[in-house]
C-alpha cells in the first residue's frame, strides 16, 4: 500500500477514502447517516467524523459503526484515543477504540473509561463532537 500513487476515491489505495455510516445502538441520529472520512499521506492516516447525535437503543458498552473500514487503512495493532462526548448533557471523557483484528465493530466509540455499560441507559441522548485520530501503517 506504501506504494500507492492513485487518487480513485473508491480505490483502497487512495489518498482519499470517503464513506458514511449508521452507528449502532442509536436511534434519531441526527445526521443520518454521519460522514467519516478517511486521508492517507505516506505512512499516516488519519480518520475524521462528523457532530453527531441520538438516543441510545439499548443499554450498551459502546456505539460501532455499521459500514467496515477499508482493512488495508487500519493500524497494526490495538489503539485507543480519548474522546469527549456528552451523555444527557454532561460531558464525559472516554475512548475511540480501533482494533485491527477484531471480527465484529472493529471501530467503537467507547461510553465509559472502564469499557463496562455502568450508568448507561436505553433513552439517554449522546453527542458526540467531530473529531479526528491518526496512526501510522507500514
Amino acid at each position: 500500500m506504501s506504494n500507492c500513487v492513485c487518487s480513485d476515491p473508491c480505490n483502497p489505495c487512495s489518498p482519499i477514502y470517503d464513506f458514511t455510516s449508521e452507528i449502532t445502538s442509536l436511534t434519531d441520529l441526527i445526521p443520518s447517516p454521519i460522514q467519516f472520512s478517511v486521508r492517507r499521506k505516506n505512512k499516516v492516516v488519519t480518520l475524521q467524523w462528523e457532530h453527531f447525535n441520538g438516543t441510545l437503543s439499548e443499554v450498551t458498552e459502546y456505539l460501532s459503526l455499521i459500514e467496515s473500514i477499508n482493512p488495508n487503512i487500519l493500524p497494526q495493532y490495538t489503539m485507543s484515543f480519548p474522546v469527549i462526548y456528552a451523555l444527557d448533557n454532561i460531558s464525559r471523557v472516554s475512548y475511540f477504540w480501533i482494533n485491527p483484528t477484531a471480527i465484529i465493530h472493529p471501530v467503537r466509540f467507547y461510553l465509559n473509561l472502564d469499557s463496562s455499560s455502568s450508568g448507561i441507559l436505553a433513552g439517554m441522548t449522546v453527542i458526540f463532537t467531530g473529531g479526528s485520530v491518526s496512526w501510522i501503517i507500514s
